[in-house]
């Protein structure tokens, strides 16, 4: 097969990595300042079987990916867009995506929350190897699916854990219920458990059904892209991944990015508005306390000797002291049910909350959100509780 590369060189040359040029003639041509448009008036375009797109931004490779579509004559050549390949080839599941992670064979430990631990917490910073399956609006019942799916289909890799970790987001994370919410929708688009529908039924906002959600999904995720060309995409391309080090796989992409720091204007302008906080749901709540007593039973069940961290990860305290008024009631119920729950299991429960690390804006990306550096900060201090004995 004759194929011919277009793209940035150095995206070009790190995703040729991946190209199985074993079996076939390549042809590589360099998109940059001085060279590009001419190839497009090149009648031996038309000669190639495969022409491939490479260039690390997803609008300039969508856009040149139609160019080339619309001047190729030749019907028997297919174009791709690499980058919108490569990146639909993933896992739809966060659970998915970390755990199929070829370069970990097994986990010391899981990471299960939401957004705080989501970005909080550098898995690759701590002793050994950490799952983190927090995706963004995770909440108790979804974290006990999730640990259920990767009993039943990671067993092999996660059966001699020594830590879990779970994030209970602050103190009203019982009266939370994501099918409920406006955010369900995104939590399966962010990579959440998206095999059980749980409250879905009730919510007021959407009507869908889970399943019409999972079809919007594939369709969300294969967009673009023709999937009878799959076999082609498979053999030009057999490990797409590995070139990067596999690091579409290590769960949240681009954290280091995340160098935003929060600013005062905010601060000043925030007020408490999350329905969670203003309501009480008491059926809610009832559920998640049942929930969160039948995961840490299964937790038990599979690891007698486990050790089970329950944290609260650090917000800055311009933010706290603006929650305190309506956080008091909340932390009252959401004490007495950890106080209970640790009269049968024996985890350990710490507070960040009152952390110094509060104190310094230069850690927090926005009101409740460490940037990288905090996570940087924060995941020292959690590699350093997780060495101590309990």
């Amino acid at each position: 097969m004759n194929i011919l590369v277009i793209g940035e060189k150095l995206f070009t040359d790190y995703a040729l990595q991946a190209l199985d040029d074993t079996a076939h003639m390549v042809d590589v041509y360099y998109w940059d300042g001085t060279f590009g448009p001419e190839l497009l008036m090149d009648s031996g375009i038309n000669d190639y079987d495969s022409i491939v797109v490479m260039f690390d931004d997803d609008k300039l490779s969508a856009d040149i990916t139609v160019m080339i579509k619309t001047i190729v004559t030749n019907d028997s050549c297919t174009v791709f867009d690499y980058i919108l390949w490569h990146k639909a080839m993933l896992p739809a599941m966060r659970a998915d995506l970390v755990m199929s992670n070829p370069l970990h064979h097994s986990y010391d430990g899981l990471i299960l929350g939401l957004s705080h631990a989501e970005v909080g917490i550098l898995a690759d910073r701590l002793q050994g190897h950490y799952a983190n399956l927090a995706v963004s609006s995770q909440d108790i019942y979804y974290n006990y699916k999730t640990l259920e799916y990767c009993i039943d289909n990671y067993w092999e890799k996660i059966k001699d854990l020594k830590h879990i970790i779970i994030d209970m987001y602050d103190y009203e994370y019982f009266n939370f219920d994501t099918s409920l919410a406006k955010n369900i929708y995104r939590y399966f688009m962010w990579g959440g458990y998206n095999l059980d529908e749980h409250n879905m039924t009730r919510n007021k906002i959407y009507k869908n059904s889970l399943e019409e959600v999972r079809n919007y999904l594939l369709y969300s995720k294969y967009k673009g892209l023709d999937i009878s060309k799959l076999g082609m995409w498979k053999d030009l391309f057999p490990d797409t991944y590995y070139m990067n080090g596999y690091a579409d796989y290590r769960g949240v992409n681009r954290v280091e990015q995340r160098m935003e720091m929060i600013t005062d204007r905010l601060v000043e302008e925030y007020e408490v508005t999350s329905s969670t906080v203003r309501n009480e749901y008491p059926e809610t709540i009832s559920e998640n306390v049942s929930v969160m007593n039948d995961m840490l039973a299964l937790i038990y069940s599979k690891w007698p000797d486990i050790k089970v961290n329950i944290i609260l990860l650090p917000i800055y305290k311009g933010i706290l002291d603006k929650r305190e008024p309506y956080y008091i009631k909340w932390k009252e119920q959401f004490m007495g049910v950890i106080e209970n729950l640790s009269n049968r299991y024996p985890f350990r429960f710490i507070s960040y909350l009152e952390d110094e690390m509060t104190e310094d804006k230069k850690y927090y990306y926005d009101k409740d959100h460490l940037n990288y550096l905090g996570a940087y900060v924060f995941t020292q201090k959690l590699k350093q509780m997780l060495g101590e004995q309990f």
